[in-house]
């Protein structure tokens, strides 16, 4: 299988320190879930480059506050992070394979942060950004209206979709709703990318470098298409 269709309620739950996750997957990556209460603390993950997805509540790190739109990167030895007084807080980690941290941990917000037309080169439609990160974990954050729907392409480089609201049908996949992650390899083509009646808000993490669009009937993918079976 070249791409990995993940849901919360699917994982295992783990128990380590007081706290509960769930590891969503370890394949091209390691994908935790957690949900944490006011009285307890996340400190300190396994030796690599993590990234913080916030799916629902505020989260407290050392480096600030981060909510939905917002992001956490760094070594996963300086993550802390707590929830809000009276609040519940919900977020992936997503361990980044092959990728150095930086060499101080960050909070990326996206308040602020303007959503501006995606740069496509043949001129094709597309939906507008924001651009949270640039380089060896590049990520973007859009929404699909209703109405749009994106042909068959492909990208350089593994990407991570989390879907933050709304739905999306991707292909013969099938459907992903909020709070689910979609992982698929670089060089393989899929879609359309299909939002569903509310239209789709996502987050798009690209490991490896900048999140480029190529479409299947342009640039025939390196990789072939994408197995569904």
């Amino acid at each position: 299988m070249n791409w990995q269709k993940l849901r919360i309620e699917e994982a295992e739950e783990e128990f380590s320190e007081g706290l509960c996750c769930r590891r969503l997957t370890n394949k091209r990556g390691t994908l935790l879930h957690y949900k944490i209460s006011p009285d307890r603390e996340l400190r300190g993950l396994e030796a690599g480059c993590w990234l913080v997805v916030p799916i629902s509540g505020n989260c407290e790190s050392k480096d600030g506050v981060i909510t939905i739109g917002d992001l956490w990167l760094g070594s996963g030895a300086d993550l802390q992070i707590t929830a809000e007084i009276g609040q519940v807080a919900e977020f992936f980690a997503l361990r980044l394979n092959e990728i150095d941290p930086p060499e101080k941990s960050l909070t990326i917000s996206g308040v602020g942060k303007p959503f501006v037309d995606y740069p496509d080169p043949n001129d094709r439609p597309t939906q507008p950004v924001q651009v949270l990160s640039e380089g060896s974990v590049s990520v973007l954050r859009t929404r699909f209206s209703p109405d749009f729907c994106a042909a068959e392409h492909w990208h350089d480089f593994d990407t991570w979709y989390f879907i933050l609201a709304g739905s999306m049908r991707f292909g013969e996949e099938g459907i992903y709703k909020a709070k689910d992650v979609r992982q698929v390899e670089g060089g393989f083509s899929y879609g359309p990318e299909d939002p569903g009646p509310e239209g789709v808000d996502f987050i798009l993490v690209s490991v490896g470098g900048p999140v480029a669009l190529h479409w299947s009937d342009l640039e025939a993918p390196p990789n072939g298409s994408l197995s569904v079976a």
